[in-house]
């Protein structure tokens, strides 16, 4: 999710150098240093524990260095003070989604969709629920995700490769192949779609095309297309 992170600058060398706990805090994070950035924020948490970004902050610096428990303790006490904040909401569902808790995870997607129709926010929630709805083989439920997905985003190949990737688990394979087309269109450097369109056109009897698509995920660096070149192509 989008954060604030590129707002926050470094100490003038002309002007003052005394800065708050807190823009420490950031500066740490910023430069990614995560463990040296969460005292600075705890301390900041002590003298203004209201400061719901400083939660919101120590949290991704927890979620970083994979201390989910405390980190969506971190999240929790963010969206108390900072009721749908569309970021701490993301942040919350990506470590839920993690944790297999995916009613908990959708709940706080739902929330960001209510009030992100479109833009980036929108399309972060999107890719989780699809996400949500493939790891629990509801490819039906995903295709529905993905149909709104490619709507406010019909020229980001994610939007169209993700909708072909459930059209395939749920057998509509020339879909698959059209989506992971318009995907190509899109990004000719995404070898993944490459390979899943080969699989695709496998199933649909073109094997020739299928062996070029995989000749051409090789060129891009996909080496797990070695056994299916094998299988179709030699």
């Amino acid at each position: 999710p989008a954060t604030d992170l590129a707002s926050i600058g470094t100490p003038s060398a002309t002007g003052s150098t005394a800065i708050s706990t807190f823009q420490a805090g950031m500066l740490a994070l910023k430069s990614e240093r995560p463990a040296e950035a969460i005292p600075l924020l705890t301390r900041e948490l002590a003298e203004h524990p209201r400061n719901g970004k400083a939660w919101y902050y120590r949290g991704v610096c927890h979620a970083s260095i994979g201390d989910a428990t405390v980190a969506l303790s971190d999240f929790d006490r963010a969206l108390e003070l900072m009721p749908n904040d569309p970021n701490a909401l993301l942040r919350r569902s990506e470590l839920n989604t993690t944790n297999k808790a995916y009613d908990a995870a959708i709940a706080d997607l739902e929330a960001v969709l209510r009030s992100h129709q479109a833009g980036p926010i929108a399309e972060h929630a999107f890719m989780g629920l699809g996400e949500i709805h493939m790891r629990r083989g509801d490819h039906v439920a995903a295709i529905a995700v993905y149909d709104r997905f490619v709507t406010i985003a019909a020229n980001d190949a994610r939007s169209w490769f993700n909708r072909g990737i459930a059209h395939g688990h749920n057998n509509a394979h020339q879909q698959a192949c059209d989506d992971l087309s318009k995907a190509i269109k899109l990004d000719g450097w995404m070898y993944k779609a490459y390979t899943a369109r080969a699989i695709e056109l496998v199933h649909l009897d073109r094997k020739p095309e299928a062996c070029a698509d995989l000749t051409k995920a090789k060129e891009l660096g996909d080496d797990s297309v070695d056994e299916l070149r094998a299988i179709y192509c030699e």
